[in-house]
């Protein structure tokens, strides 16, 4: 196992409830090692024997309703739940907000709640630029985000991908490749500085 010197204190002090569903075996870090704003992807494991990945972060910024595991919270709220209308994984509701808001914004929308849900079904129900497994379901569990990579265009079938919703915030009026080259030189100058201060102790 890691270990990691902490800042603030661990999710076993400020978020117990969820604290006892890391996963025992899975991951390679130790619960204690952990604090509420990490982007650790952990392992959880419910009281209901599911097993389930997710980062710390995702799982502390709603706590009072971030209880349940996925699987779980879909029966409730998601499309096995016979009030439920949407297509795929999409809500109904989850569409038209995203609908109402291109409309006040003026941007076109071309595209279909079957497109966006067979282009995220393309991606894995990944993020185009992490990786990271999005969960589709309502908030706060829903991870997934609907970018315009080209955010002088609206909502067509060449200009459209699922992200993260954090990144997506993060990439905001950026152009794709703008904001990729902004992510390598952050990462660049983080790994130079990490090397400066094991080389000699300092940081500049």
């Amino acid at each position: 196992m890691l270990v990691y010197k902490l800042k603030t204190p661990p999710i076993t002090q400020t978020h117990p409830i969820i604290a006892a569903q890391w996963h025992p075996t899975k991951n390679d870090r130790t619960v204690d090692s952990v604090t509420k704003g990490s982007t650790y992807r952990a392992w959880w494991l419910g009281s209901c024997g599911h097993k389930w990945q997710s980062t710390v972060l995702d799982r502390t910024h709603h706590e009072s309703n971030n209880f349940d595991c996925p699987r779980c919270y879909s029966s409730k709220f998601g499309p096995t739940n016979h009030n439920w209308k949407g297509h795929g994984e999409i809500s109904a509701r989850y569409w038209n907000s995203i609908k109402n808001d291109a409309a006040r914004r003026g941007y076109e929308f071309s595209i279909t709640i079957e497109y966006a849900w067979n282009l995220f079904l393309k991606q894995n129900k990944k993020c185009t630029l992490t990786g990271y497994s999005l969960c589709m379901l309502s908030k706060p569990k829903r991870t997934a985000s609907l970018d315009r990579i080209d955010n002088t265009r609206g909502y067509t079938h060449e200009n459209v991908q699922w992200l993260h919703i954090n990144l997506n915030k993060m990439k905001s009026i950026h152009s794709q490749d703008e904001f990729i080259e902004l992510c390598c030189a952050v990462a660049n100058h983080k790994n130079k500085t990490i090397n400066r201060i094991m080389t000699d102790g300092t940081a500049k």
